[in-house]
């Protein structure tokens, strides 16, 4: 398992030291999104103090090669991809303003696969 990606928590609608900026980090604690894919994060304060969801994808392969006469082979295959059918996310919107605020909407390319099996043959003369 990878461990999630480091981001920064902030609220865009106000400006608690007046600096003029409205990207301030939001301070230490525990912060939690509103929806059905929300997730929960410890965040330490200032910049990339949370971390997104991790990233787990097993791949594997099994194969087994056959000798049946002289210089002649037989290799059969299996893999399977994403075993663990888990879906990985990409660190969520860290604006609390935004409405999408803590929420799961994005998948990596690679890591939003289900789980996927092919078998293989290939003869070898």
């Amino acid at each position: 398992m990878l461990s999630g990606l480091p981001f920064t928590l902030n609220d865009t609608s106000s400006d608690p030291d007046r600096n003029g900026q409205l990207f301030d980090p939001l301070p230490a604690g525990t912060y939690s999104g509103n929806g059905p894919n929300a997730i929960t994060v410890e965040n330490e304060g200032g910049r990339n103090g949370a971390y997104g969801p991790g990233f787990i994808q097993l791949d594997t392969r099994v194969g087994w090669r056959f000798r049946p006469g002289r210089g002649r082979t037989v290799d059969l295959t299996a893999d399977v991809i994403n075993v663990t059918n888990r879906s990985n996310f990409v660190s969520p919107t860290g604006d609390r303003r935004s409405t999408n605020f803590l929420l799961l909407t994005t998948s990596y390319v690679c890591g939003g696969q289900p789980r996927q099996a092919q078998v293989g043959l290939r003869f070898g003369f």
